[in-house]
């Protein structure tokens, strides 16, 4: 199967299971509580960290309304880089986010790639999500080299406004 293929198989499995699950979960949802379009700061707590990395570090998530992710760490410019990937509603007030990105090694080259997923349960004020996550990592080849888990506790940034209006 060539990599296209599979990319147009993956895309038009994730919409079908998408539209089931908005199909499935029916008119008792309550549809503001289904929303993570936003800024949010978050902590992520290692569960299994490798040596000499600190336990938590920060991060910074966009969640963008057509279902995309943008998200960049304070682990360092030079260890990785930004990470993009995809969330979707899986019950209410949950949600399921893929994201991939490039890590460098010395001298700021590749070493492979990360995927990270991660099921999340926004709270009932919605400006807060409590999360687990498992890492994988690849090598150059693609080979998986370790996985890692973690913890996350976000929290929905809010719009600034300036005092002074036109």
């Amino acid at each position: 199967m060539n990599a296209l293929f599979r990319s147009r198989a993956l895309a038009v499995c994730v919409t079908l299971i998408s539209c089931a699950v908005k199909q499935g979960l029916g008119a008792d949802f309550n549809a503001s509580a289904q929303k993570l379009e936003g800024t949010w700061a978050v902590t992520v707590t290692r569960v299994n960290p490798p040596p000499g990395l600190p336990l938590t570090f920060p991060s910074l998530m966009s969640f963008l309304s057509n279902g995309l992710i943008i998200e960049t760490s304070g682990t360092g410019r030079t260890n990785r880089g930004p990470a993009f990937g995809e969330w979707v509603r899986t019950g209410d007030r949950q949600f399921t986010t893929t994201f991939y990105l490039f890590r460098f090694g010395p001298g700021e080259v590749y070493a492979g790639l990360t995927k990270i997923v991660r099921n999340m349960e926004v709270g009932e004020n919605l400006d807060t999500f409590r999360a687990v996550s498992v890492q994988e990592q690849y090598d150059v080849d693609g080979k998986l080299t370790v996985t890692l888990r973690a913890t996350e506790e976000g929290q929905r940034l809010k719009m600034g406004e300036i005092g002074d209006k036109p």
